[in-house]
């Protein structure tokens, strides 16, 4: 007989409180008995269900299943702006936040997350009244406030803490925060930089961002590193002939930077790495990517890199040949070195008579 502790009750109450629109689930163990005792949960509200739903699609989201779970979070929206927002408690902003947090948590499928926020963007166009441009979505307009809300906070912090690093010095703790700020900036930043290849953010704004890191007074590590970062996501796309005074510029003042005594030698490897992204290669990285690619692709690029890669023959081992033994070798002394030859020739036959009459001196 499983131990419910007095807490479940008779399998009749259970039945009610089911029919009232309670959850019944088994997991907590009772100390005493060692059986699983009941727990009462109360139903899920719509608001919970939604938020479940987005949560699932965005866990979901892959390059191989990314068509079908685009459709998916398309109608989640269109169900939350048709009852402007899922009891009063989930509204769009909610679903913004939530594709937020898990594009700048997971960096590595950012540009995953930036396309679904394109095609989710594209597909409210003349679906909505007043929708006419890609500019006036909702979905965009509200990722844009939550980038910028982002991005400022981020930024008042780092400048908070570097006051503060004046007059005390830094804890464990303290440090990891650091750290955890370092890594959100940077990947909001590429966030940002993804949505910008896909025209949800104007250029103007990208400028701006750039101008506003590099005109500082005070050097801070922290914002030059953001800074790199927005580089090498975009800084192909920025470096056109029409923005060519402006690139020039931000060059010219990472170099000047790159000379400071105000800079750490970590962001100065950055800057250099910027600077040679565009002077010598073009904006070529000298890795490849690490971006997500559907199964197939990923199978087909590795038999490619594979069949790039030297192969050994066991029969004919050329590559890898042994080198000839002692006896293989014929030596020939040179012209010059006759002389020299004989005369070691002459002191061996020396050495070993020597040691032949010492060992058998006793006998004669």
């Amino acid at each position: 007989m499983l131990g419910c502790n007095g807490s479940c009750g008779k399998p009749g109450d259970m039945a009610s409180k089911a029919k009232a629109g309670k959850r019944v689930t088994w997991g907590v163990i009772n100390p005493s008995s060692g059986a699983p005792m009941a727990t009462h949960h109360e139903e899920e509200t719509p608001a919970e269900k939604m938020k479940m739903k987005v949560t699932s699609v965005l866990n979901k989201l892959t390059p191989e299943k990314y068509e079908s779970q685009v459709e998916k979070m398309i109608q989640l929206i269109a169900e939350v702006n048709a009852n402007d927002g899922v009891d009063g408690a989930f509204t769009l902003e909610d679903v913004v936040n939530a594709v937020y947090e898990v594009a700048v948590t997971t960096k590595k499928f950012s540009t995953v997350y930036a396309e679904l926020c394109f095609d989710v963007s594209k597909s409210q166009l003349n679906s909505s009244e007043g929708v006419t441009s890609l500019g006036k979505s909702p979905f965009r307009r509200q990722l844009i406030n939550k980038c910028q809300s982002e991005f400022d906070s981020l930024l008042q912090e780092i400048t908070n803490r570097r006051k503060d690093e004046k007059e005390k010095t830094k804890t464990a703790e303290e440090m990891q925060r650091e750290m955890a700020t370092r890594k959100r900036a940077v990947a909001n930043i590429h966030f940002v930089g993804e949505l910008f290849k896909r025209q949800l953010i104007t250029e103007k704004i990208m400028h701006q961002v750039l101008r506003m890191f590099l005109s500082q007074k005070e050097v801070d590590d922290e914002q030059l590193e953001t800074m790199t970062q927005l580089m090498f996501t975009i800084g192909k796309q920025l470096d056109t002939d029409k923005a060519k005074e402006y690139m020039d510029y931000y060059i010219k003042r990472m170099k000047e930077l790159q000379n400071s005594d105000q800079v750490s030698t970590r962001v100065k490897f950055f800057l250099m790495n910027v600077i040679e992204l565009r002077e010598e290669r073009d904006w070529v990285p000298r890795n490849e990517e690490d971006a997500p690619q559907k199964l197939d692709d990923f199978h087909r690029a590795r038999e490619m890199k594979e069949n790039r890669l030297p192969t050994w023959n066991p029969v004919q081992p050329k590559q890898f040949a042994k080198p000839p033994t002692a006896t293989q070798v014929k030596w020939s002394p040179k012209p010059a070195t006759a002389a020299k030859a004989a005369a070691r020739a002459r002191s061996e036959e020396r050495r070993v008579g020597k040691e032949c009459r010492s060992r058998w001196s006793p006998y004669h």
